[in-house]
């Protein structure tokens, strides 16, 4: 059996959180189950979905980030969270300016 990556657990975190939150079974929801079009993401799951991803992830999703594209599907929210972290990791002062820290 082989180990999942760092990146296939957090797509199937994303996918379970939606599932819990929306109440859709596991057949209904996948990878690539566009949350718009299905109806499974209004505007008050939308905070709700960004609150967590910045909480479990430590990550800071600004303003700019928050377009429909980057929220279609859990893949696309994993990448989005993916590249997030990726930025934190190659630029660490990204991370303390974004939260108002200093780096030495």
């Amino acid at each position: 059996m082989a180990m999942a990556s760092k990146a296939d657990r957090r797509l199937e975190q994303i996918v379970d959180w939606i599932r819990e939150e929306s109440g859709k079974t596991v057949t209904e929801i996948d990878v690539d189950t566009n949350l718009f079009t299905a109806d499974l993401m209004d505007s008050m799951g939308f905070i709700q979905l960004v609150a967590f991803l910045e909480d479990e992830y430590d990550v800071l999703l600004d303003s700019g980030l928050l377009i429909p594209a980057n929220f279609e599907t859990p893949r696309r929210i994993a990448e989005l969270v993916h590249r997030q972290l990726a930025t934190a990791e190659i630029d660490p002062a990204f991370s303390a300016a974004e939260e108002g820290g200093s780096v030495s």
